[in-house]
């Protein structure tokens, strides 16, 4: 049998010569259909023209003896062309023959013949002298198709035979070159690897032409000696893990998958009691006959290994053959190779004895802290509640002596003012009086600052939201310290925005207030220049305006570290401030928290000799009342 033949049907040889034997045969096959379609068309335009001749043959050699009514002539033509083997039978009709017919047919000794078509056509005679041509009978002739069938068959068989020694032909020859091109050259490189597999790590390559095979023989070279270089290194990194292993200061361990010990560090093996790691695996290569694991502790790695393939950082007590207690911390992973081979367990004890005692002492210091910060808790809840006791109190005690203040101080404003109106008095008398008046309100003013600093940090003061029309409002305010700004014949200004919603709603009390205490500063601490309040609107939505308010002067100003106290109760920024405002510094502070209870901030822009400006934004609702016109 050829060697092809005799190819494996998965080897590569064998998929390359099915490959190229199929391609040859399909392109065989399409050549073969092609020519055998192309002879058989050629063979039945053959018979058509024979066909066509006999028909000729057959018009004009029995025109004339029909003419003559010559029985033996017109039976000798047909005998003649029944002579021809692509004619089967003739039969003639005529009127002067016998019975108006004449039939003649070619005797079968042989083989049945095949039938072919029936051809009709007409016999006329044109003699001379004629006119025109007469018909003299009608013929049929019923034609034989076994030669031709025979010849196409011969024709089949000679193109199927010339194929098949193609095929077979291109088959020898591409086996032959793939043989010398490729499974040679593969079976050198195959012969090569094999003596890499055994070690032989020097062998040459046999050489290759530059082709495909030629590089990959090469790229093949490159790997082998990459190969023997990850060799190397695999050998020099287990000898740099085995130092590792053995020269470790924690305890290192492996274990088959039976559980049986496979190797163990020296340190592990001190710390079990045991000379070095030979003496303890001598011992046995059982854990539990080398260290006392109780049960519960046995279970849970097991379980743990069982469900995640490791276990880490598990703390346990063991007992050593000597009978110590060490606290131990165990870590055990599954390691596994390749699916083949059976899994291996890597683990490591590290000692954590002391270190569980100091956690310990720890755990009792840790509780006796825990004992003095609930005892220091409990004191300050106690000092909390007593400084919102007096802070209550002190409230309390506000509340009251203001109206008692109060009550006195009016009575003493009203009759000074009433004194003060009476012309009869001198006028030293009635400047005395006004002085009255101006301390009395003073200290009423002081009075009023410290109940509502006192209600606010009590969390008493509420506000109190009502329809308010901002540009009367800030109008009552420029004209409630227009007087002092003239009398220092300082300019007051007013800007609003014209966007300006007619009303809204907020607290106008309170609202008053912040402003008329901001303008009356500005006032007070500017020697000239301007005053202005501005009233500018941010932003504007269906229902609500945002609005911001700017206080501002061109007076003494303040520094950074002045600025950093402005609003602390009782603070000043100066001396020469506090004799200046003659006040009790709480009114910054008061207008700072009614602000916040305002959703709001109060921001200030300032340097010396360069003025101040304070400026506070307010989001409001837009008041609309029912009914009114949109």
């Amino acid at each position: 049998m050829p060697e092809f033949l005799r190819a494996k049907p998965g080897s590569l040889q064998f998929r390359l010569l099915a490959a190229l034997a199929l391609s040859a045969g399909l392109i065989v096959l399409l050549a073969g259909l092609g020519w055998q379609a192309f002879e058989q068309d050629r063979l039945d335009r053959q018979f058509q023209q024979h066909q066509t001749t006999l028909v000729e043959l057959g018009k004009r050699g029995l025109a004339t003896p029909l003419w003559n009514v010559d029985g033996a002539a017109v039976d000798s033509v047909l005998q003649g062309l029944l002579m021809d083997p692509a004619v089967d039978r003739i039969e003639i009709h005529a009127p002067g023959l016998p019975g108006g017919s004449l039939a003649r047919q070619k005797p079968h000794s042989g083989p049945a013949t095949e039938a072919g078509p029936t051809v009709a056509f007409d016999i006329d005679y044109s003699g001379t002298g004629s006119a025109g041509a007469t018909r003299v009978g009608r013929a049929e002739m019923v034609m034989n198709q076994a030669q031709l069938r025979q010849t196409q068959r011969d024709a089949r068989l000679f193109i199927l035979a010339l194929l098949a020694a193609l095929l077979l032909t291109l088959s020898v020859v591409a086996y032959l070159w793939l043989d010398r091109l490729v499974r040679r050259r593969l079976q050198q490189v195959g012969d090569w690897s094999q003596r890499l597999a055994h070690g032989q790590w020097d062998a040459p390559m046999p050489a290759q032409a530059q082709d495909e095979l030629g590089v990959l023989a090469e790229q093949l070279t490159h790997m082998a000696r990459q190969i023997q270089g990850s060799a190397h290194e695999l050998h020099v990194s287990e000898q740099r893990y085995r130092s590792l292993f053995e020269n470790a200061g924690e305890g290192l361990f492996q274990l088959d998958h039976r559980g049986r010990l496979v190797d163990v560090n020296n340190a592990l093996a001190t710390m079990l009691d045991f000379g070095n790691a030979a003496q303890a695996l001598a011992q046995s290569r059982r854990p539990t006959r080398l260290v006392r694991i109780a049960r519960d502790d046995r279970r849970h790695i097991a379980d743990r290994l069982a469900r995640q393939d490791s276990v880490t950082n598990l703390p346990m007590p063991i007992t050593t053959r000597s009978g110590r207690t060490l606290w131990v911390e165990l870590s055990l992973h599954r390691v596994v190779a390749d699916a083949s081979e059976r899994p291996l367990y890597q683990g490591m004890l590290l000692d954590i004895t002391e270190r569980r005692a100091a956690e310990k002492a720890l755990s009792l210091h840790r509780e006796e802290l825990e004992e003095l910060v609930q005892a220091r808790t409990t004191e300050l809840i106690e000092a909390k509640q007593r400084a919102e006791a007096a802070s209550e109190a002190k409230s309390r005690f506000l509340a009251a002596m203001s109206h008692e203040f109060r009550t006195p101080l009016n009575a003493i404003l009203s009759f000074s003012q009433l004194a003060q109106m009476n012309d009869a008095l001198p006028m030293d008398t009635r400047r005395q009086l006004g002085l009255i008046v101006d301390s009395g309100e003073h200290l009423l003013a002081m009075i009023t600052e410290l109940l509502d600093l006192a209600a606010i940090e009590a969390g008493r003061l509420r506000l109190n939201l009502a329809p308010v029309q901002l540009a009367s409002l800030a109008e009552l305010c420029t004209d409630a310290v227009r007087l002092r700004a003239q009398a220092k014949q300082l300019g007051l200004q007013i800007k609003i925005d014209p966007q300006l919603p007619y009303r809204v709603l907020v607290d106008g009390q309170r609202l008053r207030q912040v402003l008329l205490n901001l303008l009356s500063n500005a006032v007070k601490f500017t020697d000239q220049g301007l005053v202005s309040l501005e009233l500018r609107v941010t932003e504007r939505t269906a229902g609500r305006v945002s609005l911001q308010f700017v206080v501002s002067d061109t007076g003494i100003g303040m520094s950074k570290a002045q600025r950093a106290h402005l609003f602390e109760p009782f603070a000043q920024v100066s001396d020469v401030a506090q004799r200046r405002s003659g006040g009790s510094g709480l009114g910054l502070t008061i207008c700072a928290q009614l602000l916040s209870l305002m959703n709001s901030q109060l921001e200030l822009d300032s340097a010396p000799g360069q003025g101040s400006r304070f400026s506070f934004e307010l989001d409001l609702a837009i008041y609309e009342p029912l009914g009114s016109l949109p």
